[in-house]
């Protein structure tokens, strides 16, 4: 058979399966957005656990509510609740950590731009086997000019199939992160 054909083939077998199951067809793409427009688009930003998720079925939406600790961008609260969308790649762990960007759509809250609004919290392991807890933040291509003085080098343990390395990453330490986003928002609250 030609090349032609085996092409047009393939393309027939990949169409047929997105239109006969149509979850096989809801990749995105997360093109790149300023540390400027995120900043902009976000009314507001904290830092909180993660106390209640409900999904609702039929929207296939979930509902979150977070009990804030603190506030890096906007209002004073204690607790809030918004609501996105079950592909959204986000702390859907009870008890969770995270830093939540979000913006008012009508009366409700919602990501202020999509899975890149929720930084989840995650503990790594340093050499001597403490733990080191960082926010994975999607820099620099989902977040661009992130402010990299948030970061830092460090040296953590790595698994791999043959134990665990010793490897040194550039990661995002909570307690940086927490103590000095606020400025890179601009005292903006």
């Amino acid at each position: 058979m030609s090349k032609n054909k085996w092409f047009f083939i393939v393309i027939f077998i990949l169409t047929m399966i997105s239109y006969l199951h149509p979850k096989a067809s809801l990749a995105r793409d997360l093109a790149g957005v300023d540390w400027k427009e995120y900043k902009k688009k976000s009314e507001l930003i904290f830092s909180g656990r993660l106390i209640k998720a409900e999904l609702d079925e039929k929207s296939q939406k979930i509902s979150y509510t977070y009990r804030v600790s603190k506030i890096f961008k906007g209002n004073k609260i204690k607790e809030i609740s918004f609501e996105a969308h079950l592909r959204e790649n986000i702390n859907k762990r009870i008890g969770g950590l995270a830093i939540v960007a979000l913006k008012k759509v009508g009366q409700k809250w919602a990501l202020s731009i999509d899975e890149r609004s929720c930084w989840t919290h995650q503990n790594e392991m340093k050499q001597d086997f403490r733990g080191f807890p960082i926010y994975k933040i999607p820099t620099p291509y989902l977040i661009n000019k992130f402010p990299k003085q948030l970061g830092e080098k460090v040296k953590l343990k790595k698994l791999y199939q043959d134990g665990y390395h010793l490897e040194e990453v550039f990661v995002y330490p909570m307690h940086k992160v927490e103590k000095h986003l606020e400025t890179y928002l601009g005292n903006e609250k």
